[in-house]
């Protein structure tokens, strides 16, 4: 609807001014205009983003994220899609097909399990900005990137893009955030910026036609 669209673009601007999701206190489509607020600020950063190379899924399904109150779970989630809509494992899960959330792991005949990259073990390569500087990305209740070169120059709020092998290239991970020493010493690690918040989330998009092993 038109009005719909003028209010989520209205949030979407105060949200930039704010650095903020605002959400208003109609509560009968607080949910669905929540998630539509998510989707379009994390196809917008994506846009913005203009990763050179960036390939694009052209096989998408959408599917709605279990709850998991009053147990709070960020490692993973439950999603209302598996085999029989043709999820797998290792399949790419992202919010709005634009960001990447995480991986499936279990796939069931009307649900599968996807793990996210708050999960501790999880472990991705990815690249940075234009000149591409290569990293780790290490998930885990606040997500980082490690293995940063400190000869090579890398400004804050840089995209960060998957490059591995079983998803898109280009696929959006974050912006860089605070970088600092290791505590090694030999290199520097950066806390990764999302733009989503995964407890506002009640949606999320599997690419079909990506596919790699969970480790």
């Amino acid at each position: 609807m038109a009005w719909r669209a003028v209010i989520i673009g209205i949030l979407l601007l105060v949200s930039a001014i704010s650095g903020s999701v605002i959400v208003p206190k109609v509560y009968f489509f607080k949910s669905s205009l929540q998630q539509e607020v998510l989707e379009l600020r994390a196809e917008n950063e994506a846009l913005r983003a203009d990763i050179p190379d960036r390939q694009f899924s052209k096989k998408q399904v959408s599917a709605k994220i279990y709850s998991s109150y009053p147990f709070s779970n960020r490692h993973e989630i439950v999603l209302a899609a598996g085999t029989n809509e043709g999820i797998a494992v290792g399949m790419p899960v992202t919010v709005g097909g634009s960001v990447l959330l995480g991986q499936i792991k279990e796939v069931f005949a009307n649900y599968s399990v996807a793990r996210t990259i708050f999960d501790q073990d999880w472990k991705l390569a990815v690249r940075i900005g234009d000149g591409r500087a290569e990293s780790l990305l290490v998930g885990g209740q606040d997500p980082k990137l490690s293995l940063l070169d400190k000869q090579k120059s890398l400004p804050m709020l840089a995209s960060i893009y998957v490059a591995a092998p079983g998803f898109p290239y280009g696929l959006l991970v974050g912006k860089v955030g605070n970088i600092k020493d290791s505590q090694a010493g030999v290199w520097r690690e950066a806390a990764l910026e999302i733009p989503y918040a995964l407890s506002e989330l009640r949606e999320a998009v599997i690419l079909t036609d990506y596919q790699s092993n969970v480790r």
